[in-house]
């Protein structure tokens, strides 16, 4: 392979199930069931060049402040990259994504420059809460332009950031034993009443069955006015934030990470950090 140009555009999950529980979980869970899902793609993307390596993983990227960063490189080990994925570094997704290639096809060595970035960062709460505030506005804007004839509802049975609490899935990740507790569900519809929703609704069942989850459910109406687009945006952005919050409290890196550059990007939201403590010293209360 010679040196190639790529272009990536930025994709939109519209409706149905998230792509990744409709495509990639199934080639390595057969109990998976097969999901359907609408997806958009964008006209912003990544721009980047590829070449062959002689072996490893090597990536240099547009970072948030708009440097490009140097040209890191890691081992093309499947499994350590899948151990960076975990972790909290800015290529960590890269390394998830190029675990899963180099385990299918191993021996392959790559260099990746990212040069050009025309997708927005740092431009809500997160990727997920910029996404669905986007999402709602767009929605909103097309009513009051009478694009959309009649005023429609945003809905879900449960927001998977915050809205399930389902130890075996979605809050698999909350690895401090509060995992098994109701608390985020119960916080995410009275955080969603106080902020703008139509309606909400907390149930149980959904995905892994009853009696393995509880669920926050909502119900937004856009109706074309202003009032509705300010709703969108402080609903949405809670439904988002609260789970990342909830993780950040049960110490998961990742979220900790996320929720920093959450702060940054929204000056009036204030997430308490936790203070990790040295497991030595813990360790020699007990002996």
């Amino acid at each position: 392979m010679n040196k190639i140009d790529l272009f990536v555009p930025g994709r939109l999950c519209l409706f149905g199930e998230h792509s990744d529980w409709a495509g990639e979980y199934r080639t390595t869970d057969d109990s998976v069931r097969t999901g359907r899902c609408i997806v958009a793609g964008t006209d912003q993307g990544i721009y980047g060049t590829a070449e062959p390596a002689s072996t490893g993983f090597h990536i240099s990227q547009i970072l948030p402040d708009g440097s490009q960063s140097s040209m890191n490189s890691y081992s093309s080990e499947p499994e350590l990259l899948r151990e960076l994925a975990e972790s909290a570094v800015f290529d960590s997704y890269a390394a998830g994504t190029a675990a899963i290639i180099l385990k299918k096809h191993p021996n392959l060595g790559l260099r990746l420059r990212i040069h050009r970035r025309t997708l927005p960062m740092k431009k809500g709460l997160s990727s997920s809460a910029a996404v669905c505030v986007l999402i709602a506005r767009a929605f909103n804007n097309a009513i009051a332009n009478g694009e959309i004839s009649a005023p429609i509802v945003l809905g879900r049975d449960h927001h998977d950031v915050s809205g399930t609490d389902s130890p075996y899935r979605e809050t698999a990740n909350i690895r401090d034993g509060s995992m098994f507790t109701a608390d985020m569900a119960v916080q995410n519809v009275i955080g969603d009443s106080f902020r703008g929703a139509t309606w909400v609704s907390l149930h149980n069942g959904g995905g892994v069955g009853w009696g393995e989850v509880i669920n926050g459910g909502f119900g937004l109406l856009l109706d074309g006015s202003p009032e509705a687009a300010e709703r969108a945006s402080g609903m949405l952005c809670w439904d988002v934030s609260n789970g990342l919050a909830r993780r950040s409290w049960a110490r998961n890196p990742g979220a900790i990470y996320a929720i920093k550059k959450a702060m940054e990007a929204e000056p009036d939201m204030m997430i308490t950090i936790p203070s990790i403590a040295d497991e030595s010293l813990l360790e020699g209360l007990f002996e």
